[in-house]
Parts: structure tokens; sequence; C-alpha cells
């Protein structure tokens, strides 16, 4: 027998059960506080251990498993303020599964020590030479980070890369990316924003100018 589910409405933020008995929904998400603009995507855990079809949806990415269903989506609020999300509703064989109403804060667009992505290298360098520029962030993945070519430089090549550790007691990542660059002038040179392709919104880099000799 095949079974059918249709969304009513805009998701809840936390983690929660919202049904004791099968099926039940659960709704998952990253935090409670965010910047204006920024999106949160929001995963809805439909479990039920009798599953055997769902329907394909083009608004959500569905991913369907032997006892449960996994619904994906991303909301952006528009306005700063208390934000009153929910109730959730989902008709799943004729049952209406509902959740609570939360509130998420969303605050002004101010920069945050967290979304900085430091630059690392040599202040003074020879021209015509290989050096290597570092960007690192402990939020942003910066695999897609481009630095284009110009007159002042030219690119060799990068390489990207991620790793894990504990700061007082908390799995914390870390992001790194490597550029391979030559300067073919000499002169003053300054790394900014300005100069990367597909920097990560919000990100925050500080300027560093490089002697060239």
């Amino acid at each position: 027998m095949k079974k059918y589910f249709f969304i009513v409405f805009v998701p809840v933020l936390f983690i929660f059960n919202v049904l004791a008995a099968e099926p039940e929904l659960i709704v998952i998400a990253g935090n409670d506080k965010i910047m204006l603009g920024e999106k949160i995507e929001l995963t809805l855990l439909i479990k039920d251990n009798e599953l055997d079809n769902i329907v394909k949806s083009e608004n959500y990415q569905i991913t369907a498993k032997p006892d449960n269903i996994l619904i994906k989506f991303e909301i952006k609020p528009d306005k700063i303020g208390k934000l009153k999300i929910g109730p959730y509703k989902i008709n799943y064989q004729g049952n209406i599964i509902k959740s609570d109403v939360i509130e998420i804060e969303v605050t002004e667009n101010i920069p945050v020590e967290e979304n900085k992505i430091l630059i690392e290298i040599s202040r003074v360098v020879k021209s015509h030479s290989i050096v290597v520029l570092n960007i690192n962030s402990s939020k942003f993945d910066l695999t897609d980070v481009l630095l284009p070519e110009s007159a002042f430089y030219k690119v060799i090549g990068s390489t990207s890369s991620s790793s894990m550790e504990i700061k007082q007691g908390e799995m914390k990542k870390n992001y790194l990316k490597n550029i391979e660059i030559i300067f073919l002038k000499k002169g003053k040179f300054t790394v900014n924003a300005s100069i990367f392709k597909n920097l990560p919104e919000f990100s925050i880099i500080d300027e560093v100018t490089i002697d060239i000799e």
C-alpha cells in the first residue's frame, strides 16, 4: 500500500519530538539566533516503520530510507526581532502531525569574530618567486573561494582542506585553502575581500599589505 504526505506550512527550529506514537515527526535545525539575511537549513524527519513509498517534490530535498523520510529546506527571515515560526503541519496518511510555535531571534548584520577569514602570507616577498597565500576559517567552507589572476600576480594552483580539533571540550572544525601565486611586479600589494570570488556571505577579511621586492 502506498503512503503519501503533503506539506501545509513553514516549519520550526530546534529538535523536538512532536508525536509520541508512530508515525513520528521530528524537526531539526542549528540555531535559535541568526543575523538578518542569513538562511537556516531545516530538516523534517518523519519516522514510520511501515514506510514503503513517498511523493517527490520540486520544492524540497526529500530522501527516503527504510523507516524514515528526510525533508530539507531553508528559510530566510526578512525582518529584525523575535520571529515566531510554526506551527508546521503535515497531513500524513490522514493524520495531522503538528509542531509547536517557537521563536528565533533575528539580529542586525553586525560583524562577529567567527565570521572572520584569516589571511596568512609573508609581509615581504620576492617578485617572480612562488608565494603561498593561506586563508582559513572556523565557520565557512572555503572550497569554492577563488583568486582570479590579475596583472599583478599569477595563480599557480590551490588546495582546500578541513580538520577537526577539540577546544574547551567542544569539537571545532577548521577550513583551510592554500593558494600558490607569483607576483609579477614590485611594489606594495593589498590582500582584501575585493580580490577574491565566491566569498561566503557575511564573511569578513582584514586587509594585509605586502611589500614585493
